[in-house]
């Protein structure tokens, strides 16, 4: 048989432990944000990066061509003369 003061303690252990159980899906819901926040973050700059190399690479390659083109014509004006 519960006693008051036991009744009352076990009353109190449970709001402990109601309020811990709040506190931690607070933090959860903060760190799920912050875990959305980053990784949106994250994935704009790699496709800011992505946008980047494909621009650095068609650039490469349209300079690569023109040199080709540049060496084509010295090599047969050499072989011209």
């Amino acid at each position: 048989m519960l006693l008051f003061s036991d009744a009352f303690l076990l009353q109190s252990l449970l709001l402990c432990v109601v309020d811990e159980i709040s506190d931690l899906n607070d933090h959860l819901v903060s760190l799920q944000q912050t875990k959305e926040r980053d990784q949106e973050m994250f994935e704009h700059q790699l496709q800011l990066l992505e946008n980047e190399n494909r621009e650095t690479k068609e650039q490469l390659m349209s300079d690569n061509m023109m040199l080709g083109m540049c060496f084509s014509k010295l090599s047969s004006s050499a072989v011209l003369k």
